[in-house]
């Protein structure tokens, strides 16, 4: 054993013959064995959709026309017979069109017999061609986080939300946090790069296949993409070196909102379709925080507003209509296992919700995939504590009094919960026979402090 490995690796681990996988040099076939504790499992993704009141303004919209088929007497070409209709029915002008779409424009109005939908985007690009009257209109906003990326489709002509769709970045394999993949783009300069670009559009892909596939469409009739993400993720995305936006003074490669084909980017929807990526504010503060500017209107009320986002990325927003302040911070490893003893990522086995009695200093607590509460007796199957366990873990054992003012963990209150290991205070809030792991699963003083 190196000392790299004596430094890192703990007294339990060391008598259990654990060696560092990162510092192991194989010379021939081996068996690999992941231990409980350590295995990742299903991931739980759970990203519904709160209902807010917008303004219903879509960038595509849907027209129906019928146009005077040509004649000898009236030649005219399909477009320009569109064109015209636009303008005449609807106060279109100065209408282009789509290369994909005019290669199928005049097949679609013959077999509409000379009526038809026309999408068209900003009003002023023909993106789709439809024969006959077609009410469907529909788009797809995602959420690229660095843990977990969402998508909601949503109707275009009323707002409402028709499926949602939830999955771990598929990137997570090449990094759990942000800079660990700006380090692999780094460290693998011919192909790192464009590795996690195609792996999340492979996502997005899935994203809008199984979204689409939930109200009986195909993800072609996906005529529009938003997408948001941090700084590291919209840069990957796009294609662009992210390794600028992880050395001072962190600037991103631009601020302004992208527009770009989804054939382009090799994205599955409605190849014609356009994906608007939204601005960048700086640095880490990214397009999901614009998001949640556009959706929350802080910069248009006179009381101060607090906006929190914790993700793998947290970012916070402070202010009003005269002044906003942004910033970013590591949310996502303070609270799933970077600094916390036996924090987890969000899957099953993962104590999720936690009670704390406030005379017997009795804890119950829920695991993700069981609904029962503990008792002390059953095997619960519990392998660590996530973010949401973690924020029950402290304020239950604040309210219940195991938490000093000071943030200290009292050791003179008389509990079996309460003991020391070594010189630091700890509290069980699962006994060995409750887990997965076979051994307790504690908050420790280090981990209120962290």
């Amino acid at each position: 054993v190196d000392e790299k490995e004596m430094k890192t690796l703990k007294k339990k681990e060391k008598k259990e013959n654990i060696r560092l996988a990162c510092s192991t040099s194989i010379m021939g076939d081996v068996l690999v064995f992941v231990p409980e504790a350590t295995r990742t499992g299903k991931q739980i993704v759970s990203k519904a959709a709160g209902k807010i009141k917008v303004k219903i303004k879509p960038a595509v919209k849907k027209y129906y026309v019928e146009l005077p088929p040509p004649s000898l007497e009236d030649p005219y070409g399909d477009l320009e017979r569109v064109c015209d209709a636009l303008a005449k029915a609807h106060g279109l002008k100065k209408v282009s069109i789509d290369y994909r779409a005019l290669q199928v424009l005049p097949d679609v109005l013959r077999t509409g017999d000379w009526k038809v939908t026309v999408t068209v985007w900003q009003n002023h690009e023909i993106i789709r061609v439809e024969a006959g009257r077609v009410e469907t209109n529909v788009g797809l906003a995602v959420d690229i986080g660095t843990t977990t990326v969402a998508g909601y489709l949503t109707d275009l002509n009323t707002g409402e939300v028709l499926a949602t769709e939830s999955m771990m970045n598929p990137q997570v394999s090449y990094g759990e946090d942000v800079m660990s993949r700006i380090t692999y783009c780094m460290l693998n300069e011919e192909d790192g790069l464009k590795e996690l670009q195609e792996t999340i559009v492979e996502g997005l892909n899935t994203i809008a296949k199984n979204a689409a596939k939930r109200v009986d469409l195909a993800p072609e009739d996906i005529s529009e993409m938003t997408i948001v993400g941090n700084t590291a993720m919209h840069h990957i995305l796009l294609g662009i070196n992210p390794e600028y936006i992880g050395l001072a003074p962190f600037a991103p490669a631009l601020h302004n909102s992208v527009d770009i084909k989804a054939e382009r980017f090799g994205i599955q929807i409605l190849p014609s379709g356009n994906i608007h990526i939204l601005p960048i504010e700086a640095g880490f503060v990214g397009a999901d925080n614009v998001g949640c500017l556009i959706a929350d209107t802080p910069h248009k009320r006179k009381k101060m507003t607090l906006l929190i986002d914790i993700g793998t990325n947290g970012e916070l927003i402070l202010g009003n209509k005269d002044k906003l302040i942004s910033c970013s911070c590591a949310t996502g490893p303070a609270l799933e296992g970077a600094q916390i003893e036996f924090g987890i990522r969000a899957a099953p086995g993962a104590i999720e919700n936690l009670r704390v009695d406030k005379k017997t200093l009795e804890p119950t607590f829920k695991v993700i995939g069981n609904d029962k509460w503990s008792d002390g007796q059953t095997d619960m199957q519990a392998k660590g504590i996530c973010g949401s366990g973690i924020v029950d873990a402290i304020a239950e054992m604040f309210k219940a009094g195991i938490i000093k003012k000071n943030g200290r963990i009292d050791t003179e209150l008389k509990s079996p919960r309460i003991r020391m290991a070594g010189k630091l205070p700890e509290y069980v809030i699962a006994w060995k026979h409750e887990t997965a792991i076979d051994e307790d699963i504690v908050i420790n003083q280090k981990d209120v402090r962290a």
